[in-house]
């Protein structure tokens, strides 16, 4: 995602439905790049986000809370704020209710490190090992899907391949082994 300005658009009038002020945490997805976000505002159609990396106007969105999930388009950008027109319309009050799973806690926490740039919390590492636990299936299936994008990123990187490519290799190597399991 890149940094790309535009004048927000929407104002009240032009808005098919009303804004509910909130502050929570998500993720944004266009293409392979994800962020964490804050959506500051949302209605049935829309919402206003705050994120560190601005998809340009008119790029495709994943926005995803816990389990909620609504495709949209960058309606408009404005340094470290977007807004996004939803693709279909979405229930406020489920974006709005508090997590209801230990993995959306887990999520907004990681959300907190990450724009801190601290490490978990004691209590973070301890809701990431409560709770319940996935299929073995599918949770081999989430962590070649992280590894092969951290693989992606740090070999997009030519100084990185250069003074890790022995370790990026044992990475490739791991990946080989976990999809055998698959």
């Amino acid at each position: 995602m890149s940094e790309d300005v535009h004048e927000p658009r929407d104002s009240e009038q032009q808005r098919s439905s009303p804004r509910s002020s909130i502050f929570l945490s998500a993720i944004l997805r266009a293409g392979s790049q994800q962020s964490p976000v804050r959506i500051r505002n949302m209605s049935l159609t829309g919402a206003m986000i705050d994120t560190p990396l601005t998809p340009p106007q008119g790029t495709d969105v994943l926005l995803v809370r816990a389990s909620l999930i609504v495709r949209g388009t960058v309606a408009w950008s404005s340094g470290k704020q977007c807004g996004l027109r939803f693709s279909s319309e979405v229930a406020v009050k489920d974006w709005m209710a508090a997590p209801e799973r230990l993995d959306q806690a887990r999520v907004d926490e990681a959300v907190r490190a990450i724009k801190s740039g601290s490490a978990l919390s004691p209590e973070a590492r301890r809701l990431a090992t409560r709770g319940s636990q996935p299929d073995s299936r599918s949770a081999l299936n989430e962590v070649l899907s992280l590894l092969q994008e951290l693989e992606d990123d740090l070999s997009s990187s030519s100084e990185t391949v250069s003074r890790h490519a022995a370790k990026l290799q044992n990475l490739d190597l791991a990946m080989q082994l976990l999809r055998t399991l698959q």
